[in-house]
């Protein structure tokens, strides 16, 4: 039906895409079929005709850990095998970072900022620092040159980046009667990068 409506006259194609998809030998109706089984053949309809371009919404939602899986490895496959080009639109920004090579940062409907993944890689990761008095914590790093606050307040602690070595930055803190309470090194995530353009706080 669906190659009908596409226009497409070889009766193979359905076949083709099938096979791609790992649905090619499958005979049970489609009512019993998983939510991962009719995400691929979701996908299988899609990719009918070959385009160059294909867009999925929230292609991983509702699925169980082999599912999500599944559709991730199928994507990797039709870049690379088939030389298309997937935009997928997702909440889940850490499945994002495991598949794509290129992120547009869209929040209510702006497009903040677009960045590869070597972009991304290039982050700076940061520090996230709680002292007893986090108004004084926060004036001594606005007025050191070699810090950069980046968020005043994620879950009650403050995110830096510094050219200084940790312990460095430590004993500064301490020389200065901050009683801090936490102080760790936090490894950057394109989540983390969405919310330092969004102003959100990490979760």
């Amino acid at each position: 039906y669906y190659r009908l409506l596409k226009g497409i006259d070889d009766k193979n194609e359905v076949d083709r895409v099938l096979k791609i998809v790992e649905l090619e030998n499958v005979s049970k109706p489609f009512k019993s079929f998983s939510m991962g089984m009719k995400q691929r053949l979701g996908i299988a309809n899609a990719i009918m005709g070959n385009p160059k371009i294909v867009i999925l919404d929230e292609p991983i939602n509702g699925l169980d850990p082999q599912g999500i899986v599944d559709v991730r490895n199928l994507i990797k496959r039709l870049n690379k095998e088939f030389n298309m080009t997937l935009i997928v639109s997702s909440h889940i920004l850490n499945e994002l970072g495991l598949i794509a090579t290129r992120f547009g940062m869209i929040d209510h409907g702006v497009l903040l900022k677009e960045i590869s993944r070597e972009e991304l890689l290039e982050q700076k990761d940061s520090l996230l620092i709680k002292a007893r008095n986090q108004e004084d914590l926060i004036n001594y790093l606005s007025s050191d040159a070699s810090v950069t606050i980046l968020n005043e307040n994620i879950n009650g602690d403050v995110q830096i980046s510094s050219s200084l070595d940790n312990y460095v930055l430590l004993r500064n803190l301490m020389s200065h009667n901050i009683e801090i309470e936490e102080f760790y090194y936090h490894k950057s995530s394109l989540e983390d990068f969405y919310f330092s353009l969004t102003k959100g706080g990490i979760q």
